[in-house]
C-alpha cells in the first residue's frame, strides 16, 4: 500500500508545480520504506519551494536523528519551534531529538 501510495506521489510530483506539501510528503513514505537518499532529495526539493514548510523540516529532523546527527536534527527542531512556538507537534518533535540524544531530563521539561 505504501509504495502504491508513492507511485502516486512521484507521478504528481513529477507534473509541472507540485507543491512543497507534495514533496514533503513524498520524502516520509521514502524515508519510511527505507530510502533515506531519495527522501533527502524530496526534502530538499520540498524546502526550495517553501524553506519553512514544517513538514519537510521535520522529516529532515527524522533522518538526521537516524544518522546520529543530533546537533543537526536539533537546530532543525528549533527552527521548526521559531516559527511556530505554540505548536505542540515542534514541542514533542523537539523532546524527541533532546531523548534521541541522551537529555531526558531536558526531553521531560519540555513534555510537562
Amino acid at each position: 500500500v505504501l509504495k502504491e501510495l508513492l507511485g502516486k506521489l512521484q507521478i504528481l510530483t513529477s507534473k509541472a508545480n507540485p507543491t512543497a506539501s507534495a514533496w514533503a510528503s513524498r520524502a516520509a513514505l521514502e524515508r519510511v520504506l527505507g530510502d533515506r537518499q531519495a527522501a533527502k532529495e524530496s526534502i530538499k526539493k520540498s524546502l526550495s519551494i517553501d524553506p519553512k514548510n514544517s513538514a519537510a523540516l521535520s522529516e529532515r529532523v527524522e533522518i538526521a536523528i537516524f544518522e546520529g546527527d543530533f546537533a543537526g536534527a536539533l537546530a532543525t527542531a528549533k527552527s521548526i519551534l521559531q516559527t511556530s512556538p505554540a505548536s505542540v507537534g515542534a514541542n514533542v518533535l523537539l523532546a524527541r531529538v533532546l531523548a534521541a540524544s541522551g537529555k531526558i531530563a531536558e526531553a521531560r521539561k519540555i513534555l510537562d
